[in-house]
């Protein structure tokens, strides 16, 4: 993962991988993933998560969100705009106050998660993408970035990006 500001430590403390990260403090969050198109099956849609998981502890991610993304970048190392090619949403990675979790936009599906007592890995819908065979995508790029710089944010435990195909 690229583009974790100040401090990040790596733990094992997951079975599905065998190291995950750990945030131990920013004023700047911003984690990306990219894969080469080329990589995944043509015509068929891919659904993208930012799996995590938060410390009893952890500081500003109840109060500032995060916007997620999915882009797409063509072969000469451009960003591609329009709707089809850019998919952003906003989440608040903590709950406040309670034990549901806030949506900044309306997506009752955004977010899944363990409802037990035990510690839990929280996915949130970053989008789909539907990778056509000859559209010109040669990169899809996903971000999660914090909307605030400045705010001291710690104890976000990064899963990480899942990719996966829905067809």
């Amino acid at each position: 993962m690229k583009g974790l500001v100040d401090k990040l430590t790596i733990f094992a403390l997951c079975d599905r991988f065998p190291e995950v990260a750990e945030l131990l403090g920013v004023s700047q969050l911003q984690i990306s993933g990219v894969i080469n198109t080329q990589l995944l099956s043509p015509n068929t849609t891919y659904h993208a998560y930012f799996s995590f998981k938060l410390r009893s502890r952890s500081l500003g991610f109840d109060v500032c969100p995060v916007k997620v993304s999915i882009s797409c970048i063509d072969r000469t190392g451009h960003y591609l705009v329009g709707r089809s090619y850019n998919v952003s949403k906003t989440f608040y990675l903590k709950a406040r106050e309670s034990n549901t979790y806030d949506f900044v936009e309306d997506d009752v599906d955004a977010i899944m998660h363990r409802r037990d007592g035990s510690p839990r890995w929280v996915k949130i819908d970053m989008g789909k993408y539907f990778n056509r065979a000859g559209s010109g995508v040669a990169v899809l790029e996903m971000t999660l970035t914090g909307m605030e710089t400045g705010l001291y944010k710690s104890g976000l435990i990064v899963h990480g990006i899942e990719l996966l195909p829905l067809d």
